[in-house]
């Protein structure tokens, strides 16, 4: 088809004005994106859920190794509840090395949380944390760590709490406690932590807290094969009979806790100890 010439020099002038248009100077600029809002740790689903650190005499739990440890176990269970690693720490991302599904040692398996299965209620009570032991070969440090479920419980709904989980199906006096460790790689250069004591009001950190130490391991008393235990944690049994000596109920009050569903009140939240330094202002 032949376009007439006055059809032509329109199309062209058409063209022409679009172009310009285009590149106008004083053309709009696309808005940046907004910032990213600052992850409310220990908020929302864990507003009344807090960590109470204690350790055996002579482990510093405001300083060295007990630092990194404490800002580990607590990225954990931060990440795992809320389902998403930017509930971790600062730093956790830098500080712990990545999970090899494909090594014999199982302490390597599990470093990072499992973010898959989030809570869907509230958590509530106190989650009482015990270091049994930190334990240096070197540069290498490895910390046991006694945890105790069975003071943290969920709403069932009608005003009720229960301790939920695996822990809410037992009623063996101990259940609800569990062995931990972590190991960990200390600073090159082996001085003491470069922070001021990390205790105060905040629940959570607000800078990186773990510094130049790496985290290289950690299991529970559920990352094992059957019969695998005894190989890759010797010490595991009694460990386990440690931190049931160091429960902060006696039997009679676990068990009962474990057992049914009770009041708000017999899952109070305490203040979080040892705690983080307050944020500068």
């Amino acid at each position: 088809m032949v376009i007439p010439l006055r059809m032509t020099r329109l199309l062209a002038a058409t063209g022409a004005l679009l172009i310009t248009a285009g590149c106008t100077p004083n053309a709009p600029e696309p808005a940046p994106p907004p910032p990213p809002q600052p992850v409310e740790r220990w908020g929302g689903l864990l507003s009344n859920l807090r960590m109470v650190w204690s350790a055996e005499p002579g482990i510093d739990l405001f300083g060295g190794p007990a630092v990194p440890v404490r800002a580990y176990w607590e990225s954990v269970e931060l990440a795992q509840s809320m389902g998403d690693i930017d509930f971790a720490y600062p730093g956790f991302t830098r500080a712990v090395l990545p999970d090899d599904p494909q090594s014999d040692d199982p302490s390597e398996w599990g470093r990072w949380p499992n973010t898959e299965i989030p809570l869907k209620q509230p958590l509530v009570g106190t989650l009482y944390t015990h270091i049994l032991s930190l334990t240096a070969s070197g540069r290498n440090v490895t910390a046991v760590v006694c945890r105790y479920d069975y003071t943290t419980a969920q709403e069932q709904g009608d005003g009720r709490f229960a301790v939920t989980g695996q822990w809410g199906k037992l009623r063996d006096v101990n259940a609800g406690i569990n062995a931990n460790f972590v190991k960990m790689t200390a600073p090159e250069d082996n001085t003491p932590h470069a922070l001021p004591p990390q205790k105060g009001p905040a629940p959570a950190p607000s800078g990186d807290v773990f510094g130049d130490w790496r985290i290289t391991g950690a299991l529970n008393s559920f990352s094992f094969f059957e019969g695998e235990r005894s190989e890759k944690w010797p010490s595991y049994e009694a460990d386990l009979a440690a931190c049931v000596d160091k429960a902060p109920d006696p039997p009679e009050r676990r068990k009962f806790l474990i057992a049914g569903q009770h009041p708000r009140s017999d899952f109070p939240t305490k203040p979080a100890y040892p705690g983080w330094p307050a944020v500068a202002r």
